[in-house]
């Protein structure tokens, strides 16, 4: 019954907020747009604007709960969606015999089912089961595109046999590949990341996800070359602690960093493929945090905080902020701050940092974002849509000029072009629409569920 009177509640808001979008003019052209999405009984839907059909490309089972990841990849031709498929009440119980992993690619736009795999992962998502032993995990770690979007690969972590899985495999009659011997397999799988050229994969194996302070246990790295059907093991030089591994510097070259107080890192080190040997990037004696990697344009960034680890004296080395390594391989500061512990890669070239600031890499131009919460950026970072007080604004990045172009809630989003955006609106999020820069916005789904969603031109 309460699930019932949701559905119309959301029903309800999506009518009025059809009272906030006027119908876009008649001489208005409103680009085709293929959008995947969640509806309110959890079915995957493909909808296609230049047809107005839709289709269903993974249909909800009755009496079972379902959390989706979507990841579309980059050359925008398919879409990937990870379905974390449980039965609820077993798994409050303590059953967690339900629960199911399964992972789906079809193409874009027709919708065409390339692949269904059930897998299993090490309860990435932290739904319904003990936190306190698998702490909640990205997607990204574990099913990863390839740079050109040809392949994707991904990690099952079955019992007895954790693998490394690529599709499409280059034997033609095989649609995926293990890349681990069972008899090899070690520990659980994490951290998979492509080389930037495509053409090997590494990972982390990973003993325990819980310790001390908070962190995986990492005891060993390894690649694989999808050239020559070779692979590696990775022995970094610290000392058989455990570490982080971030991913690729080079296409022969992996960076770590061990670990530091409260899952931060101290130091920051390139291992060398082809001489098996490690470079100091950051002396080990300089506490930050873990590392950010762009994998777009391979740019490395990390925070330094302010004080010692008991909070009270200045710390030694960098002066506190956010730095990037150049091309000289050294590190630049681009942002001065205190106590900063972290910060990340919004998108490419934009880097995020405390204080709600975002920082353009380019030409380090800092960008005040305080208030405009959940935003997306134009491809060229110089705008940017999000909600606050309960309406959607443009912001333009450089005058912090601020333009309000909703009444409602802005829930998520992608800038399609320089001119189109994809976005969720609604207190629920119920209404997926187009906007674009003359301010027009054409309502494209008025019964999208709270699940996540992609879309691309047509």
């Amino acid at each position: 019954m309460k699930q019932a009177k949701s559905l119309i509640v959301m029903m309800v808001l999506a009518l009025l907020v059809g009272a906030f979008f006027p119908p876009t003019p008649a001489h208005a052209q409103t680009p085709a747009v293929v959008v995947v999405y969640t509806d309110f009984e959890d079915n995957m839907v493909l909808f296609d604007s230049s047809t107005g059909a839709a289709q269903t490309l993974i249909a909800a089972q009755a009496g079972r709960s379902v959390d989706y990841r979507i990841l579309l990849s980059p050359d925008k031709t398919k879409v990937a969606i990870y379905a974390y498929n449980y039965d609820g009440a077993a798994v409050r119980s303590g059953d967690t015999s339900t629960v199911q992993d399964t992972l789906q690619i079809f193409s874009l736009p027709d919708g065409e089912n390339l692949l269904t795999e059930v897998l299993m992962l090490p309860n990435i998502l932290g739904i319904g089961v003990n936190e306190d032993e698998f702490p909640p995990m990205s997607i990204s770690d574990f099913v990863v595109w390839s740079p050109d979007g040809s392949q994707i690969a991904w990690i099952t972590n079955n019992p007895g046999w954790n693998t490394v899985h690529v599709f499409p495999s280059s034997t033609a009659n095989e649609p995926t590949q293990n890349l681990i011997a069972s008899e090899d397999s070690v520990g659980q799988l994490s951290t998979l990341r492509w080389s930037p050229d495509g053409t090997q994969l590494a990972y982390a194996s990973v003993t325990s996800f819980v310790s001390a302070d908070g962190s995986p246990q990492t005891n060993g790295i390894y690649t694989y070359s999808l050239a020559d059907d070779t692979s590696t093991t990775v022995e970094v030089g610290n000392n058989g602690a455990s570490y982080w591994f971030l991913g690729w510097d080079t296409d022969n070259s992996l960076l770590w960093s061990p670990f530091g107080v409260e899952a931060g890192a101290t130091g920051l080190y390139r291992y060398d493929l082809t001489a098996g040997t490690d470079t100091e990037i950051i002396p080990t004696s300089q506490p930050m945090s873990r590392a950010a990697v762009d994998t777009s344009t391979q740019t490395i960034a990390f925070a330094v905080p302010n004080l010692s680890v008991d909070g009270s004296t200045p710390q030694t080395g960098l002066t506190p902020g956010a730095y990037i390594i150049g091309s000289d391989g050294q590190p630049t500061q681009v942002f001065a701050a205190d106590n900063l512990y972290g910060v990340y890669f919004i998108q490419s070239g934009l880097l995020a940092v405390g204080n709600d600031t975002v920082i353009r890499v380019a030409d380090n131009t800092q960008f005040n974002m305080n208030l405009l919460r959940r935003a997306i950026f134009s491809p060229d970072g110089t705008q940017a849509i999000g909600e606050k007080e309960s309406k959607t604004f443009l912001r333009d990045l450089a005058s912090e000029i601020e333009t309000e172009i909703y009444s409602l809630y802005f829930v998520d989003g992608d800038w399609l072009d320089a001119s189109t955006v994809l976005m969720k609106v609604g207190a629920y999020g119920s209404v997926i629409g187009v906007w674009q820069g003359g301010g027009s916005f054409t309502q494209l789904v008025e019964n999208s569920g709270n699940g996540p969603f992609v879309g691309v031109l047509r």
